[in-house]
């Protein structure tokens, strides 16, 4: 079973910023996975009619992580600046 590279980026950052990362540790032949935390990229906002990244509590964080890492196995888990933060946490 492959490693998984599970890859959380920071706050107010796009996927499609860090693809050339992820494209490297898929030729090294990891699944990757990444995701927008909520608020954030292309996510939904948590405050309606606006495009602010707020969040009241770094827990909702971390239960938009906890079930993606629940369905992962062989996880490598990989953040930058906010995400690295969280990594630390979940």
């Amino acid at each position: 079973q492959p490693l998984t590279l599970v890859f959380i980026q920071g706050r107010g950052s796009f996927l499609e910023k860090n693809q050339s990362f992820m494209e490297t540790f898929a030729d090294l032949g990891f699944d990757t996975f990444a995701l927008d935390l909520p608020g954030q990229g292309a996510s939904t906002r948590l405050l309606p009619g606006t495009q602010r990244g707020h969040v009241d509590d770094f827990e909702r964080y971390i239960q938009a992580i906890d079930p993606v890492m629940r369905d992962k196995k062989n996880v490598l888990l990989v953040g930058v600046s906010l995400g690295g933060h969280l990594a630390l946490r979940v």
